[in-house]
């Protein structure tokens, strides 16, 4: 589990999230969106830290706030990316639990049992092939820069052997 400390939010800038703690919470603190209308969530690992020859599905840990922008009803796209370069992958996701199964070609969260959400953003075999590679990027953006976007509070991102 990378938390939220070790991933890029809002393209790490201080103005548009801040740091809050959650008793909830497996971390000592989450990253709550204050304001953007560029949303970026990004993780990076390297495949040597993962078991080799075994499947990975990725998924993005939240909660959303009481108050939230732009965020409900809105589509996303998450991506697999090699140390930035050649992506593997583009799937359409929504943070919104209450849309679920709305767009068939759209991946909803799903509610866990400590409370929190969980979103698959993408899946990858770390094969030998994958092994050679600096790292194993994963992102959830969202560019529609005429709505401005809050309340997404981060706990980090899971990936996870399937």
């Amino acid at each position: 589990m990378l938390s939220s400390r070790s991933l890029q939010i809002a393209n790490n800038q201080p103005q548009y999230w801040k740091w809050i703690s959650r008793q909830d919470s497996r971390f000592p603190e989450c990253a709550e969106l204050v304001s953007v209308y560029f949303l970026a969530v990004t993780g990076e690992v390297l495949p040597s830290e993962l078991s080799a020859g075994k499947n990975y599905a990725v998924y993005l840990v939240y909660k959303l706030a009481r108050r939230t922008s732009g965020l409900k009803g809105s589509v996303q796209t998450s991506s697999l990316r090699l140390y930035g370069e050649l992506i593997l992958g583009t799937n359409k996701v929504s943070l919104d639990p209450e849309a679920r199964g709305s767009a068939s070609d759209v991946t909803y969260p799903v509610a866990r049992d400590d409370g929190w959400l969980e979103l698959k953003l993408a899946e990858f075999t770390n094969d030998d092939e994958m092994l050679t590679e600096k790292g194993v990027i994963v992102d959830l953006r969202e560019e529609d820069v005429s709505k401005e976007k809050s309340g997404l509070i981060v706990e980090g991102m899971e990936f996870r052997s399937i």
